[in-house]
């Protein structure tokens, strides 16, 4: 899947994307998931691009949680998918044919990004020097100076990483996926 372009300013393009798509919770497969991309856009709107991006993961997973939600069946299979990780629901995304390999391939990509933020390792380092070291490398990974005003800004990376989360949803959101 060709990677989506991201413009040099985060709310160029963009904006205008996420205020087409501000629409009631009656077009969404589930009042979660209208919640979560409600709380994504917000979140990409007010610069917090590290909880934009979490929120992405959370309303992708629930967009594909919410067909097996739906299932009047009791079956194991059911009740095992909705309990399933989000890895597991792609996987089966994929197999049901609800998206492509390369949509699974960028399904999987918002997932590991928003789990390297979510789940972060313990300064777990042998000595001082080594925890300082992970502790520059998580600030890096998330802000930088602004050379002009001195100012901690967010990273272009983590930026890209929320405009990227926010294009695979509002791809997926009306996606109707089927059991059968």
């Amino acid at each position: 899947m060709k990677e989506m372009p991201c413009s040099s300013r985060p709310n160029e393009g963009l904006a205008e994307l996420l205020q087409a798509f501000r629409t009631d919770e009656q077009v969404w497969p589930s009042l979660e998931a209208w919640y979560y991309f409600e709380e994504a856009r917000s979140c990409w709107l007010g610069g917090a691009f590290i909880a934009c991006l979490v929120m992405c993961r959370l309303t992708l997973e629930e967009l594909l949680r919410a067909p097996l939600a739906m299932a009047s069946s009791e079956t194991e299979q059911f009740k095992l998918a909705l309990r399933g990780k989000f890895e597991e629901l792609i996987d089966d995304a994929e197999k049901h044919g609800w998206c492509t390999p390369e949509e699974a391939l960028e399904l999987h990509w918002v997932r590991r990004q928003a789990n390297s933020y979510i789940h972060t390792k313990p300064l777990g380092g042998r000595s001082r020097s080594e925890n300082a070291k992970q502790v520059r490398e998580h600030v890096r990974r998330w802000s930088q100076l602004d050379p002009g005003t001195g100012e901690i800004v967010a990273h272009p990376g983590i930026v890209h990483d929320a405009e990227r989360g926010l294009r695979a949803v509002l791809r997926f959101k009306g996606r109707r996926m089927t059991l059968f």
